[in-house]
């Protein structure tokens, strides 16, 4: 189940070579703690790097309106797909990838915030605010999928940050960034997922979408692939 490096998927005629920047994955082994804007973005908030050692995966892009709809195309996606993976077929919509595609159960996964995002939600930047201020919150939102990138309808949320007292409950979060590596039980995906989109909500929202920058740290995630 390789973390695919695709093109871009929802621009017809693909201008960006690259998906990072607009729904994608990067490696990194990156621990800068202080660097709190875009030259950092792929610094995980944690001294000593990923969940098990120095590496993890960084994850970018979030969800947009789509007429009445809500598009996914600019969100991360992990895929279960045989050795020769996916590639994107920008020719015809109805079968967004191509390859063989498996399901199976994405059982749990660590995440960790950010250096970019936790000193965004922390401080402001200009443009994020800072969330104590407004009393707001973040989440990611991991949205399981078919092999035809179509959400199945199971989504797992989890919250990075909150602020909102109305919050507290649901988020675990008492006005407060969530630090360190926490696991996350993805079981309420169902048993039978294709592909698992990474999405995120908040509070802090400007007329160009999510103000908060929309990244998080991965690691171990663990699946069991279907026989």
């Amino acid at each position: 189940f390789p973390v695919n490096y695709l093109w871009q998927e929802w621009v017809p005629g693909n201008p960006w070579k690259y998906e990072f920047y607009n729904g994608g994955f990067v490696v990194s082994d990156f621990t800068n703690m202080t660097g709190a804007d875009y030259k950092n973005q792929c610094s995980v908030y944690n001294q000593s790097g990923g969940h098990n050692d120095a590496n993890f995966i960084v994850a970018n892009g979030y969800s947009v309106a789509n007429g009445a709809s809500v598009s996914y195309d600019k969100c991360a996606k992990i895929y279960l797909t045989d050795k020769t993976g996916y590639q994107v077929v920008l020719s015809d919509p109805d079968q967004p990838v191509s390859g063989e595609a498996h399901y199976g159960t994405f059982n749990s996964v660590w995440v960790c915030n950010t250096t970019y995002s936790y000193l965004a939600m922390k401080d402001g930047n200009g443009i994020a605010h800072a969330l104590k201020d407004d009393n707001g919150w973040f989440k990611v939102v991991f949205v399981a999928m078919d092999k035809n990138c179509k959400p199945t309808g199971k989504t797992v949320s989890y919250y990075l940050a909150n602020f909102d007292a109305s919050k507290t409950k649901e988020s675990g979060l008492d006005n407060e960034i969530r630090t360190g590596w926490n696991k996350v039980d993805l079981s309420g995906l169902g048993d039978n997922v294709c592909t698992v989109a990474i999405d995120f909500e908040g509070s802090d929202v400007g007329a160009y979408g999510i103000n908060t920058p929309a990244y998080v740290a991965l690691d171990d995630l663990e699946i069991k692939v279907n026989e």
